[in-house]
């Protein structure tokens, strides 16, 4: 059984991208399956909301094998003070949770995302992203991290 988590850009920044975002996330659905397999994302919009989406849609059920990481945040804070769980929790306790964590991201013209160059060496141009921060924390932590660059 596998954990996997599906997280990458934030709806404002996937715009004109939604189509390439929800066929490379169907094809990451079709290597799993909702008898065997945990599916999570990270509930923003965008990728999150696309894989919820896609991933009920395909047979995953919300509670059972499909794990939302909404951060606890109403402000919706990256890190805050007084323990407010904002986006950098949750995407700690993805990477933690996850065997396999998939960062959907979208290719662009300018330079590398800093967060994959710096840690594995991703020459694709690709748009910056907490998806690709998560990916990163899970390869830390000695799991699995796969980069999904959509055109």
């Amino acid at each position: 059984m596998a954990n996997v988590v599906i997280v990458g850009v934030d709806g404002a920044k996937a715009l004109g991208h939604e189509q390439a975002i929800d066929d490379a996330i169907l094809k990451i659905l079709t290597e799993y399956s909702p008898e065997q397999d945990n599916i999570g994302s990270g509930e923003a919009t965008g990728v999150d909301s696309a894989v919820r989406r896609l991933a009920l849609g395909a047979g995953w059920e919300l509670g059972k094998n499909y794990n939302p990481f909404p951060p606890n945040d109403l402000h919706k804070h990256w890190d805050c003070a007084l323990n407010c769980h904002g986006f950098k929790w949750r995407n700690l306790a993805m990477a933690v949770w996850a065997n396999v964590t998939y960062a959907v991201t979208f290719k662009t013209g300018v330079q590398s995302c800093y967060h994959c160059f710096k840690s594995i060496g991703a020459e694709q141009p690709h748009k910056v992203n907490g998806g690709c921060w998560t990916m990163r924390r899970a390869i830390q932590y000695g799991k699995r991290g796969v980069l999904v660059v959509v055109t």
